[in-house]
């Protein structure tokens, strides 16, 4: 088993009466992403300056390569301190200082190299940047993704085996923020640096990152790949991970795909004799849409037919949710009516319904609603019912781009 490069071993970390870190265990491992999440002011970047030395634990330890930083000699924890560097979420750069001037900064105080070396470290990580020709201007003349470049240009022009990144995509738009993570990931890849962020951009920071930490009242609550993230139960882990699907679904009036199984558990836990049907809405060409349109306009079709599946079948749905992105399911009271007898009305309502919203004959994709319904019975499985209601689905709408 590897080592890890950052180790804490029970780390307490506390301001006053305010516990921030309460015995924290962390592997960081070299080469690798990770990326630490967690809500406003639980210890994120606490852990950070604890990393690199701005701060020290109230009690346990921090090892780097195995060895104690607390315990190490000067001359080594000097030594040390040179292979990692620190971008800062505000950039933290000097006004006063050209761009030129603030990137060559840790050169001249960190290393004996000569100006026109170091003229020449810093001019090839300028260009490989993409901010080459802006060395005369100051920070003030430039926008907030040029000054996250000039952050990390300063960051690795010392060759560092380490960066931390304390939330370096604060404050910026999404498409700028995109180009930042772009940008940490590809010269991680090039320069082989480890890399810690520390960041509120969930789920974007999970394409990027071969580990996460989720930090909780005062304890990492998960550490592991994206992927195990993913299949991970926790209630915390779970609403970091879907909670801009939270979002979606409250509006559109669905539960999630979690949510709607235990919802439909609880159905059948139930001793009752009414009679239930699991009705299945699928988009048919959904992934296409997406790709072509975007995600708003697949959205509101998703709202649409959320809303005309309450107002025909009321009080009878007792509950709808999201199976996958391209299914709605609901279950359906049938003992006060024939469910069979609404696919009509449904029918012609979602004909009448002009389903082109903001879709233009430039752009327009050619999909298909369908729906399939099934009798819900307390030996089959969500998966199996929804597979069943799948198998005899018909036609509700269609819309062509003539």
């Amino acid at each position: 088993m590897k080592e890890p490069i950052i180790e804490f071993r029970d780390v307490h970390k506390s301001y006053g009466d305010k516990t921030v870190l309460n015995g924290v265990n962390l592997r960081l491992y070299e080469g690798e992403v990770t990326t630490i999440i967690g809500k406003s002011g639980v210890g994120k970047s606490v852990s950070l300056k604890l990393m690199i030395g701005l701060d020290t634990p109230d009690k346990g330890d921090i090892l780097f390569k195995g060895q104690s930083i607390l315990k190490m000699p000067k001359k080594r924890w000097k030594e040390v301190k040179k292979e990692i560097n620190f971008m800062f979420q505000n950039n933290a750069l000097f006004d006063s200082l050209t761009i030129f001037e603030n990137i060559a900064l840790p050169l001249k105080e960190t290393t004996r190299l000569s100006s026109k070396k170091i003229k020449e470290k810093v001019l090839n990580m300028m260009e490989a940047l993409d901010i080459l020709g802006h060395e005369n201007k100051y920070p003030s003349q430039l926008s907030g993704g040029m000054q996250k470049r000039v952050a990390l240009a300063r960051a690795l022009v010392t060759d560092p085996k380490m960066v931390l990144f304390d939330e370096p995509t604060a404050g910026l738009d999404p498409v700028r923020r995109k180009s930042v993570l772009e940008m940490i990931i590809s010269k991680q890849k090039e320069f082989g640096f480890t890399a810690v962020l520390v960041s509120h951009d969930v789920p974007d920071v999970f394409y990027i990152s071969n580990r996460v930490a989720i930090l909780e009242s005062g304890d990492f609550i998960f550490q592991g790949s994206p992927r195990e993230l993913e299949f991970n139960e926790h209630p915390v882990v779970y609403e970091f991970i879907n909670s801009l699907e939270f979002l979606k679904n409250d509006v559109a009036g669905m539960m999630t795909r979690r949510d709607f199984e235990k919802f439909f558990k609880s159905i059948l836990e139930k001793d009752d004799q009414r009679d239930l049907y699991l009705v299945v809405y699928e988009i048919a060409r959904y992934n296409e849409l997406i790709e072509k349109v975007g995600h708003i306009t697949p959205f509101y079709i998703l709202q649409d037919l959320v809303s005309l599946c309450k107002s025909i079948c009321k009080d009878n749905i007792l509950g709808i949710g999201k199976y996958g992105p391209d299914k709605v399911v609901s279950i359906v009271d049938t003992s006060r009516f024939n469910f069979k007898d609404k696919l009509n009305a449904i029918q012609k309502s979602i004909k009448n319904k002009d389903l082109k919203y903001s879709v233009t004959s430039a752009r327009c994709v050619e999909f298909s609603i369908f729906i399939g319904f099934t009798e819900v019975k307390k030996d089959k499985t969500i998966i199996e019912l929804v597979d069943n209601a799948l198998k005899n689905k018909i036609l509700l709408a269609s819309l062509t781009c003539n």
